[in-house]
């Protein structure tokens, strides 16, 4: 089984212009919405994470990759204005949870529950249930299907079984009529904040809306807090998370099978992705096979060919980096925070790149603009619905046309 390097290098590229940032992070007027007002334990567990990462990077220790990337990670959140047009990062967070600018949320304690209680009152939605959401870590990097999910331990083998593929999983199909329907399994990869249940909720409408069959890989949630923080982890390419694990080797085994590989992930399920396909495109590099080149000699050559099976579509990813190999499609919507601030074109993501396929095509970027903020981010309510057929995407009809004289 493969297994994930827990402290793989970092790069780093010119942080992104002022006027990026800018149209970027332009919050929305009035108050709070409905969506935002049921979510409010959410804002304060993403407040307490800004904190938290803040005492972080001023620590002194290595506990989040190294010095380097601390002092790198600290430049980006505390520099001055002319580096970042006018704003810190701690301050463009606070924006997105909408936390009013005359709170330093850096000194409350967010531990205090009078001090939560007065915030709730500032803020005028007092009567929100704070406890966090149902944490279903076991499940961490599981392959879901429609009887049963198989946790990360039992994938590789169990009682001297083989390991686990996803043929021996019964998927989601569609429960209504599909036009066109798209041929084989899609593995589908959820974002934060989302429980498994509500990732079964979301594999029977991704198989309704594409015909396909689909399965999932789980990303437990922790929490929005205990997200997050691990979302900076994958951001970074740094830590352990076992779904980047377990895809990479579901990933791998499809690939040496000769099976093509489908795979729609959402939020921080883009970040999962990118890392799994690093780490797969590492593995490909270290396997040889014997071929016959252009001259008739026979060489030994790499199998990095096989990442061109693997199609990817991301919606709303938090990851603005892929790398080459695969073919990509990323569905962008303008008015989410989540792509906005770190998908392939975000104002905060540190080295975009959305990645070529093997041929050198560039990927396909679609763009949308539905509802606003937390709505904004929905998988099955924005971008689900906004999607089309991937081959038609990444390849029109038109074009193939074209091609043809």
């Amino acid at each position: 089984m493969l297994k994930v390097n827990r402290y793989s290098p970092v790069s780093y590229l010119p942080r992104p212009t002022a006027a990026k940032r800018a149209e970027a992070l332009s919050p929305e007027a009035g108050a709070p919405s409905n969506m935002q007002r049921l979510l409010l334990r959410d804002v304060f567990e993403g407040a307490k994470l800004v904190k938290d990462m803040t005492q972080r990077m001023h620590s002194g220790d290595d506990a989040i990759g190294g010095a380097t990337l601390r002092n790198d990670l600290t430049q980006q959140v505390h520099s001055g204005d002319d580096a970042i047009g006018g704003a810190t990062l701690r301050n463009d967070l606070t924006q997105q949870v909408q936390i009013p600018t005359d709170i330093d949320i850096t000194k409350l304690d967010l531990n205090n529950r009078q001090v939560v209680a007065d915030l709730a009152k500032k803020l005028g939605i007092e009567q929100v249930n704070l406890n966090k959401r149902t944490n279903d870590v076991e499940f961490d990097g599981a392959l879901v299907g429609v009887d049963k999910a198989i946790k990360q331990k039992d994938l590789g083998g169990k009682n001297d079984l083989p390991p686990v593929s996803l043929q021996d999983i019964e998927g989601y199909t569609p429960n209504t009529f599909v036009h066109r329907p798209e041929r084989g399994t899609i593995i589908q990869i959820n974002g934060i904040n989302t429980t498994l249940e509500q990732q079964k909720q979301a594999l029977q409408a991704t198989a309704d809306a594409t015909g396909a069959k689909v399965v999932g890989i789980h990303n437990a949630t922790e929490g929005l807090a205990g997200d997050l923080q691990q979302s900076v982890g994958d951001k970074l390419n740094v830590g352990n998370n076992p779904a980047v694990t377990s895809l990479a080797n579901v990933i791998l085994q499809e690939l040496r099978a000769g099976r093509p590989v489908h795979l729609m992930a959402h939020s921080q399920g883009g970040l999962i992705t990118s890392r799994a396909i690093e780490e797969v495109t590492k593995q490909l590099k270290s396997e040889f096979e014997d071929v016959v080149n252009d001259d008739g000699q026979r060489v030994k050559r790499d199998k990095t060919r096989l990442l061109y099976l693997i199609k990817v579509e991301t919606f709303g990813a938090a990851s603005g980096r892929y790398p080459d190999g695969p073919r990509y499609v990323h569905y962008v919507n303008t008015k989410d925070p989540v792509s906005n601030l770190f998908g392939v074109e975000g104002a905060l993501s540190f080295f975009n790149h959305k990645g070529k396929d093997s041929k050198g095509e560039e990927a396909k970027v679609i763009p949308l603009t539905e509802k606003s903020l937390i709505q904004a981010h929905s998988y099955t309510d924005v971008y689900l619905k906004e999607r089309k057929n991937f081959d038609e995407v990444y390849d029109p009809p038109s074009f193939r046309v074209q091609q043809r004289y």
